[in-house]
């Protein structure tokens, strides 16, 4: 914004439309591109930008809400986690010098078709860690009439063990929507990100363990593997976190049989395996029973297979020779399902230990599972590398339908084939921020950390009694919260409260790390604020999971009694 801009906005803010435009030509004040990019930082401040637009066909749009001649759609505008690339693409920053690009996704849904004539009804505000304003974008002439964009930061002068240009620092991105028959009062939301050298060094110049399927010993928050075969998620503790440290896990609850689950570090985070196809695709630590898919790095002799809970199982060595070949080594060392490779087909097959086989085509794209029993969950086709279509055992089926390249709604038909239900999933950017279900209530999924880790799931309840309508309730009630070290660990957990303090705050969970960066013990304090402590070693295959040696204390979730301690002596079968 240049000095005259920044005296109107001071002087007037919001109001006296006419002299906004008498201003505007005597300033010049656009800051639109051809390219449809936004800049949006004060003078002497880090480039900011906001681009990719996109604006919703009618079909997604939300119903109107407002009618106040200016604005037909009001809703709370969305603001994702950040996430930080480097420029130029493939930049390694150990050899050369590079740029750091943050992103925040933001949602404003159905502003596209609200009248942006007089003035932007959306506006983009970004702050320093003393809270002084030192960009916007939304201004007269450049209005942002979008239903999703991103906001972003540069800095340049990025090397590891250098030092940055630009100005560093820790800051935060607001996205504001005006409220209804108001030329004052807005929703926002914000995101906060760090663009530091030891921060963008720990990012980039350090490598990160994959994080693995929580189990009993590892997970006491909630507790449990996943089962062998697709299911519901019918609500449960909503997540947990790991004793070994990392992001947390999260599902939301009352799902369809698709269950989006979420992991902390997980597949689309920077750095893993096929990150940006997975990111692109199904979001960044997000994945579902139908998602599971198998990448080949680089090609078929080693292969990586991307779970239904967004973690990774690593699959190398495969067998010599033509027609069903089996891949010998399995990482981490407790994968027992074995794959096969079909050397004609190009295709393959998981097979469990319970008898449940998952097939893939030569895409490595989820076709079918078959229980033991018979029970079938069948992919119907795909658009890309996105699932279309599934039927389930009972006879029902469940149609997928995208936007901007994520996943916008699933509708479950009844074994009539005519009564349906329907839930439709916002994303801002790469991640989740809304699911509305079938019966009018709503989980807002938050990314409070500057990784872009989830920090709160949050239940909003129906407001007007009308399931077609965006749950706007504002009797909401926290289901899930999370806190983080410096590292990136989940060290908090809890329900009921905004935050982890809060008295209201129940099912508390608080972890202490012996190291960080790199644990081999974990003091845990239970909701009744017992204590144990969990030592463990990590798998000798190198896959990096965590290998629990000994309990001193009780776990009430793990099935073991106190002071346990676990032994691993049979090479075979560690």
């Amino acid at each position: 914004m240049n000095s005259c801009a920044r005296r109107w906005n001071r002087a007037f803010g919001a109001t006296g439309i006419f002299l906004a435009y008498v201003l505007l030509s005597i300033c010049n004040v656009s800051r639109a591109t051809a390219q449809g990019t936004f800049l949006c930082e004060f003078s002497g401040q880090n480039p900011q930008t906001v681009r990719s637009p996109v604006s919703w066909g009618a079909s997604d749009l939300p119903p109107a809400n407002c009618s106040d001649g200016i604005r037909t759609r009001v809703y709370s505008p969305l603001a994702g986690g950040p996430s930080y690339e480097l420029l130029p693409a493939n930049c390694d920053p150990v050899l050369s010098t590079c740029s750091v690009r943050v992103h925040v996704g933001m949602t404003t849904p159905g502003n596209s078709v609200n009248n942006q004539t007089f003035d932007s009804i959306v506006k983009v505000l970004w702050f320093d860690s003393g809270s002084n304003a030192i960009g916007t974008c939304g201004n007269f002439g450049a209005p942002l009439g979008f239903d999703q964009f991103d906001a972003t930061m540069d800095i340049g002068g990025f090397t590891c063990g250098g030092s940055l240009g630009g100005i560093p620092g820790t800051y935060t991105v607001e996205v504001r929507h005006s409220k209804c028959n108001s030329s004052s009062a807005y929703w926002s939301d914000s995101s906060t990100f760090e663009l530091s050298q030891p921060f963008l060094e720990a990012e980039f110049c350090t490598p990160k363990p994959k994080p693995h399927d929580c189990q009993c010993e590892t997970c006491p928050v909630g507790g449990g593997a996943p089962p062998p075969t697709p299911k519901s998620a019918s609500g449960g503790s909503n997540g947990s976190m790991s004793v070994a440290g990392g992001g947390g896990s999260a599902t939301p609850p009352g799902q369809p049989g698709a269950v989006l689950v979420y992991q902390g570090g997980g597949a689309g985070f920077w750095g893993t395996p096929s990150w940006s196809n997975w990111r692109d695709t199904n979001g960044r630590g997000w994945s579902h029973e139908f998602a599971e898919r198998i990448f080949v790095d680089p090609d078929a002799e080693h292969v990586w297979l991307v779970t239904r809970r967004g973690t990774y199982r690593e699959f190398d060595n495969l067998e010599t020779g033509g027609g069903i070949r089996e891949y010998l080594i399995r990482k981490p060392s407790d994968e027992y399902r074995r794959l096969f490779y079909n050397t004609s087909s190009g295709g393959w097959q998981i097979l469990d230990l319970d008898g449940t086989v998952a097939t893939f085509n030569s895409s490595g794209l989820w076709q079918q599972t078959v229980d033991r029993n018979g029970q079938t969950w069948q992919a119907l086709g795909y658009s890309g590398s996105q699932v279309t279509g599934v039927t389930l055992p009972d006879g029902q089926r469940e149609d997928f339908t995208y936007l901007a390249g994520h996943l916008r709604k699933i509708v479950r038909k009844g074994v009539d084939g005519t009564s349906t239900r329907t839930w439709t999933y916002t994303w801002s950017g790469p991640d989740l921020t809304r699911i509305d279900r079938p019966d009018g209530r709503s989980v807002r999924i938050s990314y409070g950390d500057v990784r872009g880790m989830i920090t709160r799931l949050t239940l909003i309840p129906d407001n007007d009694g009308n399931p077609a309508t965006p749950a706007m309730g504002t009797a909401t009630r926290v289901l899930r919260g999370w806190s983080y070290d410096s590292s990136g660990n989940a060290v908090n957990t809890w329900t009921s409260a905004a935050n982890f303090g809060d008295a209201g705050a129940t099912e508390r969970w608080a972890y202490s790390f012996d190291d960080p960066t790199d644990p081999t013990q974990t003091t845990v304090f239970d909701p009744l604020g017992i204590e144990s402590t969990y030592t463990f070693d990590h798998d000798p295959s190198g896959s990096g999971k965590a290998r629990i040696q000994s309990i001193s204390g009780s776990c009430p979730t793990c099935g073991s009694g106190p002071d346990s301690q676990w032994i691993y002596g049979d090479s075979t079968n560690p």
